[in-house]
């Protein structure tokens, strides 16, 4: 028997990624029109996805 809860949620999954990166990518720009140099500092000490932290890591 198929679990439909689990199928839903397979299909929703790629979508919500989608739209909350989006979000995320948005959110950067307001911030970093209120908050320019601090929000520059800041971003140099910390990143919001992990790819962003595997790059800095192949860079060192």
């Amino acid at each position: 028997m198929v679990d439909y809860f689990q199928l839903n949620l397979s299909k929703s999954f790629p979508i919500l990624l989608i739209v909350y990166s989006r979000q995320a990518k948005i959110e950067k720009r307001e911030e970093l029109k209120m908050f320019e140099n601090k929000y520059k500092e800041c971003k140099k000490k910390t990143s919001a996805f992990i790819m962003n932290h595997l790059n800095n890591r192949r860079k060192q």
